[in-house]
């Protein structure tokens, strides 16, 4: 039932390969999401990109970023836009929209984590490499 590693899986494989895709991204969630903005910022940076974001949203440019009235250019914006834009839903700029960019990238990273190992070995193999990623806490 198991097709080989990197060829396009059988029908019924395809039900197995989802089961594990859920199974990942719910295992995923559950680690990542709950009380995401529960602490402070610990690093410099987190509080920098929040910032940064922040400053983006009440002065309306979101293309030039600015920490205070200091340019940032020595990084790509990306994090910066991402933290804005998961912050609108939200008053402000805070923890926890601030730290849902990353969250996401590690569901995303478990995901191709999984592929990866299922097309690299087997099915099994790209599932437990994505779980014991998912429960690594330096991965956290």
């Amino acid at each position: 039932m198991t097709s080989e590693p990197g060829k396009i899986p059988e029908p019924a494989e395809i039900h197995l390969v989802r089961r594990d895709l859920v199974l990942v991204i719910l295992v995923g969630a559950a680690l990542f999401f709950p009380r995401l903005g529960a602490r402070d910022f610990w690093y410099a940076s987190e509080a920098r990109i929040a910032q940064v974001a922040r400053q983006m949203r009440t002065s309306g440019d979101w293309v030039l970023p600015h920490l205070g009235k200091e340019v940032r250019l020595k990084k790509p914006p990306l994090a910066y836009w991402l933290a804005g834009l998961c912050s609108l839903p939200f008053q402000d700029v805070d923890e926890t929209g601030a730290r849902v960019p990353n969250a996401v990238a590690g569901l995303g990273v478990l995901v191709l984590v999984y592929l990866l190992g299922r097309n690299l070995f087997e099915r099994r193999a790209g599932l437990v490499a994505a779980l014991a990623l998912a429960t690594t806490t330096v991965f956290w």
